[in-house]
């Protein structure tokens, strides 16, 4: 059972395969389509060496309808070249804001294992509180 806080936030970190995740998260029709299009997305990065990415934002709060799914991208591992040759819309500003009105997923951050950073930005809210985020393991993922 996830435990939120009076802000709706969860209170703490996890850790979950992508199954579990959506078995957790994806309560509804809006939020599972989300986490459908999430999919499509994670099979990309983890086909180029992604080994995990990490969920944040609204999407991981007792919110019935969030309006994005915010997907931080842990690099390390990544076939860089070949991900920007044929993908080279997950690395530019105009590319993500597109793939987020088309598909509701918001591509908030890249980062390597080396600076993480912006997972300690990602455990506050606008407003200053405290939330947890959502790491997926891809190395196990069942890509089919």
């Amino acid at each position: 059972m996830l435990q939120f806080n009076k802000d709706g936030n969860l209170n703490e970190n996890l850790s979950f395969s992508f199954r579990e995740f959506k078995e957790t998260f994806g309560y509804n029709t809006h939020r599972n389509r989300l986490i459908e299009a999430a999919f499509d997305l994670l099979k990309v990065l983890k086909k180029y060496g992604t080994i995990s990415v990490y969920i944040a934002g609204s999407f991981v709060t007792n919110k019935e309808k969030p309006g994005d799914l915010d997907l931080c991208w842990d690099i390390t591992g990544l076939h860089y070249k070949e991900c920007k040759k044929d993908y080279p819309e997950f690395f530019n500003e105009a590319g993500i804001e597109r793939l987020r009105l088309a598909t509701g997923i918001h591509i908030a951050c890249i980062f390597d294992s080396y600076s993480t950073d912006i997972l300690d930005w990602f455990q506050f809210d606008r407003n200053g509180k405290k939330r947890g985020w959502v790491k997926i393991s891809l190395f196990n993922m069942n890509t089919t």
